[in-house]
């Protein structure tokens, strides 16, 4: 996916920045210290699968909303469409797509590529937000 990723930022011009952490304190650095770079205007946004974490966790629902930049949350499958032993009520929401600029599920790992071409709209202006 880290190879997909780096091929789309370089089609479309974009530098990138790969972060992977189930660390939910390094999460909320990395999103603050790209809302640093956004606002410095050498950042387009983040893309975020949170995984487990976008059921649970409220600090990094606050992180985010605490941001200006664009943030692209993103889950491999569809969380909605999960096996019945993962359908519990609180699996079935995102604290994350409270504050995400958009949401990409269930196309497999080409969510990411698509993240990433969704920032790049919104930078552009191409989409309205």
């Amino acid at each position: 996916m880290d190879d997909v990723c780096r091929q789309e930022a370089t089609r479309l011009g974009l530098d990138l920045e790969l972060g992977h952490s189930d660390f939910e304190g390094q999460l909320i650095e990395w999103i603050h210290q790209a809302d640093l770079d956004y606002r410095a205007g050498r950042c387009v946004g983040a893309v975020l699968n949170p995984g487990s974490l976008g059921h649970t966790s409220i600090a990094l629902l606050d992180s985010i909303e605490a941001t200006s930049m664009p943030v692209i949350e993103v889950h491999i499958d569809n969380p909605h469409q999960r096996e019945e032993f993962r359908r519990e009520e609180f699996r079935r929401a995102s604290y994350i797509s409270l504050a995400a600029t958009g949401t990409i599920v269930g196309l497999g790992a080409d969510v990411y590529r698509l993240g990433i071409q969704a920032l790049d709209q919104i930078a552009r202006g191409s989409v309205d937000i």
